[in-house]
């Protein structure tokens, strides 16, 4: 999950320092941005 933000330009330094909270919103949102790619590439590019 750390690629994802690597692409985005954040550093696995400051995510891994980061109180576990807010280590677990990141790797969830990355999840979410994972699953939306997926779907809109099942789909076409269009949204569900």
């Amino acid at each position: 999950m750390l690629h994802y933000y690597l692409e985005k330009g954040i550093a696995p330094e400051y995510i891994l320092s980061l109180p576990p909270i807010n280590r677990a919103f990141y790797l969830a949102s990355a999840e979410l941005t994972g699953e939306e790619i997926k779907e809109a590439s099942q789909n076409g590019g269009e949204r569900s």
